[in-house]
């Protein structure tokens, strides 16, 4: 075994200085498990021993069949207690407060926020981008758009009305006019029709 005084320097990633005889490293790992850290175990099979010495005392066999000797007795049931003469807790008075309760938890100053003047100003939870997903469109299945703007909806779109203005067959709702729109053209026709005829009655 070596002395408390002796040391060894281990050169594994970060130097570190080990004592074998205190059981300690410079890298404090070993005094805080009480396991032999990697630049122990160096200084340990450098003078040909075993790692297992080294380690503490109450990771032992002997120690934790020490410890679980004594029988660990059931405790006794609720109405077999002795009376104590603490007064037991009374829960705090509950006091409501004016206004209208709260319904939005209480941030973090570190999240983030957003002032809406147009609708209140008071501060507005900002919503947090979600990152790594992809949207799917319904209509062609293909990852990137949604519905609103598929190529395919509007290329069938497009299609459709040219067909209409060919002229073939396809069931289509005509648009009605608007009705001031077709009252309007019956007050045009009757007027163009009243004055032609008061031009012929006059000619005559």
């Amino acid at each position: 075994m070596s002395t408390v005084t002796s040391s060894h320097e281990c050169h594994c990633g970060r130097p570190a200085v080990i004592y074998l005889g205190s059981k300690s490293c410079s890298c404090r790992k070993w005094q805080l498990s009480g396991i032999p850290c990697k630049h122990a175990c160096c200084a340990i099979y450098h003078q040909k021993q075993d790692p297992k010495d080294y380690v503490a005392d109450c990771y032992s066999v002997d120690t934790y069949r020490r410890v679980y000797k004594p029988a660990i007795l059931p405790m006794s049931h609720e109405g077999m207690w002795s009376e104590s003469c603490i007064i037991p807790p009374i829960p705090p008075n509950f006091g409501r407060r004016a206004g209208r309760p709260a319904k939005a938890r209480r941030r973090e100053s570190d999240e983030p926020t957003l002032k809406n003047k147009k609708k209140s100003k008071r501060k507005q939870v900002q919503k947090i981008k979600r990152h790594q997903t992809t949207v799917h469109c319904r209509t062609c299945g293909e990852p990137g758009h949604n519905t609103a703007k598929c190529p395919e909806k509007s290329s069938t779109c497009n299609a459709g009305a040219t067909i209409n203005m060919e002229g073939t067959s396809v069931r289509a709702g005509k648009r009605k006019a608007p009705t001031n729109a077709v009252n309007r053209i019956e007050r045009d026709r009757d007027t163009s029709t009243g004055t032609q005829g008061a031009n012929i009655l006059r000619n005559l």
